[in-house]
């Protein structure tokens, strides 16, 4: 009779709960998960079965004095892995953008959703790289639930990965004692993984397309043109992200947050990438810092705003990840089918008027402040008044009085989302083109009106960065809401189903069904229905990318001097046979 009790009591305790169902044998030992199964009516919210496996180890955890090193590779598990849950996101400061779920040093983990695991089959396979500036986000955010029914329904296998952030995955002193990139490293040892062992999950290693939004968007197009990540991967979606939209160099004119972190953590004032006893120091001195230390970033100086681009934590030239200018980079990447997408109003998300709803402050004033907040600390006021002059021009749609505050702010969006994303991308799609890959170009145009954040009233409604992202992971915690509160449209679920199917026929086909570009850069404006346009950001690269280069030089400046190149390719060479050696102590 007791032991009839406990039964029934553990019944009740595990009543609802997700519990292991399916185990997959890979190359490193037993990897456990679980089906579920939301029916097979399209006409429900939800819909779509598939196997989940999440917490999947890709490397050794980066503790101790892997800390500040490169990703080692994990070899044999030590008993089953998987979890029930996602594991933490990667070690950071806790954010309004990224809600949910804790964080931990421990994060090297991927998880994978496949259409199933009991028949061989060999589904095309999508890698998803989280944005969130390099410093907050993770895998947590990307649930499996819209995941199935979004993209998993229609065929394919969806991997979603972590990486380390901030200072854990950039902080550089260029040299052995701190590596550049970590964080573009770990993303490389979870492809490696996805190689190895995705058809134990029925993916098929050979059509892998990689995919991610703002630092995901600029992670997949580094990745792209590293020599380092070469045939892990065929076709790629950079979303919101090219490489040079967070990109620097060591001798950026812009300064540099490795010198000023080493300040201000360490009293390092001595420069660490020449300076031996600097590095040593730091090394002692970062061992046993605090996660709340390393992330608790100071308040930007006066007048330089919060996005100011040379203060962040930016992949940067390193002489291994990229050995060249990302320009000379692009004209020895692969063909790779591309498929690019940035929002219509990009800059909106990181103006104050977004949240605030107050556009007093906004004048023709505000393109110079831009400007300056931005982080174009290396520009003469000569040239600040030629540029303001030249934005201006290109951008104000008939004379505008000083008082118009509604109209400077609409012109202050529409121009530095051009600037900060749309011409970078431009710039990759021409460098893609040119390099005889098939491109495809879209700009989402659809008011997220489900999910994403939300603009405060100004009497304009604009489309933010991140907008597309519940629309493709169709994010369930926001359209249940949405469903419970009647706020979803017919025009909602279009959207929706249209970008699941783009996305899932591109990553099988190489085709999104739209036009390719072509000599007219042809693109689509993605709302619930699509309208084919030319000339993709075509005012972008005609200023930002031709005219202004002229005016100011290389914009933003990467290059770098024949001393520090030597220097760079000395280091990353020794960096890289550390690397490769520790990847040879487990064979495949």
């Amino acid at each position: 009779m007791r032991l009839l009790l406990v039964l029934v009591l553990l019944l009740l305790l595990t009543e609802g709960q997700q519990q292991f169902t399916t185990r997959v044998q890979t190359t490193r030992g037993t990897v456990r998960g679980f089906r579920i199964d939301q029916g097979s009516n399209r006409s429900a919210l939800f819909y779509g079965a598939a196997d989940i496996f999440l917490g999947i180890p890709f490397a050794q955890p980066p503790l101790g004095a892997l800390r500040f090193q490169l990703p080692r590779p994990i070899c044999p598990y030590q008993g089953e892995v998987g979890e029930l849950a996602f594991k933490p996101k990667c070690a950071q400061a806790a954010s309004p953008f990224s809600p949910g779920g804790t964080s931990s040093e421990d994060c090297l983990y991927l998880n994978v959703f496949t259409p199933s695991t009991a028949v061989p089959r060999a589904y095309p396979v999508m890698v998803w790289i989280h944005g969130g500036a390099f410093e907050i986000g993770g895998a947590n955010e990307y649930d499996y639930e819209g995941a199935v029914r979004n993209l998993v329904s229609n065929g394919v296998v969806v991997v979603t990965i972590q990486y380390r952030l901030g200072p854990f995955g950039f902080f550089t002193t260029y040299t052995e004692e701190f590596p550049p990139n970590r964080g573009l490293y770990d993303q490389i040892m979870a492809l490696r993984w996805v190689q190895q062992e995705i058809a134990a999950f029925g993916g098929n290693p050979s059509m892998v397309t990689i995919f991610g939004e703002s630092a995901g968007g600029v992670s997949v197009s580094a990745l792209s043109l590293s020599p380092l990540a070469r045939g892990l991967f065929h076709r790629i979606i950079p979303q919101s992200g090219s490489i040079q939209v967070l990109f620097q160099s060591p001798n950026d004119v812009r300064g540099a947050i490795e010198r000023d972190r080493a300040a201000r953590w360490c009293n390092v004032t001595a420069d660490p990438i020449s300076s031996r006893d600097a590095r040593r120091t730091l090394q002692s001195c970062l061992a046993n810092i605090t996660v709340a230390r390393l992330t608790d970033a100071p308040q930007p100086p006066p007048g330089t705003g919060v996005f100011a681009i040379s203060v962040n934590w930016n992949p940067v030239r390193d002489g291994a990840m990229f050995p060249e200018d990302p320009e000379v980079l692009a004209r020895m990447r692969p063909r790779y089918d591309a498929l690019l997408l940035d929002t219509r109003d990009e800059h909106a998300l990181f103006s104050a008027p977004f949240f605030s709803g107050n556009v007093s402050a906004q004048g023709p004033g505000i393109i110079r402040d831009t400007l300056v907040r931005r982080g174009y600390g290396y520009l003469t006021d000569e040239q600040l008044d030629r540029i303001v002059s030249l934005i201006t021009q290109n951008y104000q749609k008939g004379q505008l009085a000083a008082n118009d505050n509604l109209g400077w702010y609409r012109v202050a969006v529409e121009a530095f989302s051009g600037e900060q994303f749309s011409r970078q991308m431009r710039q990759d799609a021409n460098w893609l083109k040119a390099s005889g890959s098939r491109t495809y170009l879209t700009t989402f145009a659809y008011e997220p009106r489900i999910c994403g954040p939300s603009s405060a009233t100004t009497g304009y409604n604009p489309i933010p960065h991140f907008a597309e992202i519940c629309y493709l992971w169709f994010t369930a915690e926001n359209w249940r809401s949405a469903a419970n509160s009647s706020r979803i449209k017919p025009s909602d679920i279009a959207v929706a189903n249209n970008m699941g199917l783009a996305w899932t026929n591109f990553a099988k086909t190489g085709q999104t069904g739209w036009p390719e570009s072509g000599p007219h850069f042809a693109y689509v404006s993605f709302a619930d229905t699509l309208v084919v346009g030319t000339d993709w950001r075509g005012r972008e690269d005609r200023l930002y990318n031709k005219l202004l280069p002229t005016l100011i030089g290389n914009y933003p400046p990467t290059k770098v001097s024949p001393i520090i190149d030597s220097v760079l390719k000395h280091n990353g060479a020794k960096i890289l046979a550390a690397w490769q050696q520790s990847l040879a102590s487990c064979p495949r």
